[in-house]
């Protein structure tokens, strides 16, 4: 008898505690189909947002950039005279984040790759100057611009 009152007791602790998980899940179900609801409120109100933006006529923005001055003119070109001078450098790359930038060129015929200082020479050119976007490189009289 002792064992069934035990058994009896044991139905109705797992009863109980079944009835507690289905509370629980009931109860995450609601927070669930809450939060969701939610969500669905917040992009609505992103696109009424959206909507609500106003958008300037593209006359605004010439008469804006009309009166700028976008690019500097040329203070004169620096090719000078390179008839019968074949160039085989290309222009890589620049790293100018130092007091001493440095360039990387390749000369396409051979191939190789030279990583340059202002002052150095490459394939008959010396470099006079290296800028942030571009290379300047001199012969003689003949000054040549690379750019990236």
């Amino acid at each position: 008898m002792k064992h069934s009152i035990k058994i009896h007791l044991l139905k109705k602790i797992n009863y109980f505690f079944c009835g507690v998980i289905i509370l629980l899940l009931f109860f995450l179900f609601l927070n669930l189909k809450k939060n969701f609801s939610m969500e669905i409120a917040t992009s609505q109100e992103v696109d009424l947002k959206k909507e609500e933006i106003k958008t300037i006529p593209f006359s605004k923005y010439k008469s804006i950039l009309s009166q700028r001055k976008l690019f500097k003119k040329s203070e004169g070109s620096l090719e000078k005279s390179l008839s019968g001078t074949p160039l085989n450098l290309v222009l890589l790359g620049i790293i100018s984040a130092s007091d001493n930038p440095q360039a990387m060129l390749k000369n396409s015929e051979t191939g190789n790759t030279h990583n340059c200082y202002e002052g150095d020479s490459v394939s008959g050119f010396k470099i006079k100057e290296i800028q942030k976007n571009k290379v300047i490189l001199e012969s003689g009289e003949r000054i040549l611009e690379l750019k990236l």
